[in-house]
């Protein structure tokens, strides 16, 4: 009888089961593309802002890249709302990576505060896509950084280093605030998972407990009686 009843319920914990995982994988996906489109924005306010600062100094070459990679995030936003979440990903981590390696080649090279950009990129794309393209990305920032400094010490590219200016100041305001916006929004993210993951291993030790204190009275009443004969 048992082992009927065992096949009869089987079938319904299985369906449970792929249920939960489909309403987990759901959430996931939801909450990887809230986070693209908050991730969007900040960098759209942040490039408006460091455009604005290029536009008062006269950059027009650096003002061009930064429209272009504007453009670039708002078709991604529109991509990650029509359910393209993993392209949107790739195409907000590659413009961000192609606008930092021309800024920073027509402009300081690898003195440029640009560079600060190349860490958090990679933060990103640890977070949101896989594997492969995370080091597909380091190789091409190693490749750029590489052929910059190849280039200033042969002589074929000479990069002109500003003075320190209110200009400068703004920009690293400017990575400095969107790339600490991004890591508190990912590192909230991975203290939930910590906190959920905690959570559901609480009840197995939790259903593990009552059986201990189930043998507890026998032990006492063998411990009474062995007093007791003593």
């Amino acid at each position: 009888m048992s082992s009927v009843a065992d096949e009869s319920l089987s079938p319904i914990s299985t369906l449970e089961v792929e249920d939960s995982l489909d309403l987990s994988a759901q959430a996931e996906r939801e909450l990887r593309s809230r986070r693209l489109l908050q991730l969007a924005r900040i960098v759209m306010v942040g490039l408006v802002l460091s455009g604005i600062t290029t536009v008062l100094s006269h950059d027009g070459i650096t003002s061009g890249f930064l429209l272009g990679a504007f453009v670039f995030i708002a078709g991604s936003a529109w991509l990650n709302s029509a359910g393209a979440t993993e392209l949107a990903a790739l195409c907000i981590l590659w413009s961000l990576t192609a606008l930092v390696s021309a800024t920073m080649w027509f402009n300081q090279g690898l003195y440029s505060p640009a560079v600060l950009v190349y860490p958090c990129i990679l933060v990103i794309a640890n977070m949101l896509t896989r594997l492969r393209h995370f080091l597909m990305l380091l190789a091409f920032m190693l490749v750029a950084m590489s052929f910059m400094a190849w280039a200033a010490v042969s002589g074929w590219h000479v990069f002109e280093v500003n003075p320190t200016g209110w200009s400068q100041l703004v920009h690293l305001c400017v990575i400095l605030s969107a790339c600490a916006s991004m890591m508190t929004m990912l590192a909230g993210d991975l203290r939930k998972a910590l906190k959920r993951s905690c959570a559901g291993s609480t009840p197995s030790a939790a259903t593990s407990r009552p059986r201990v204190s189930s043998r507890w009275p026998s032990a006492q009443v063998r411990s009474s009686r062995s007093g007791n004969g003593c």
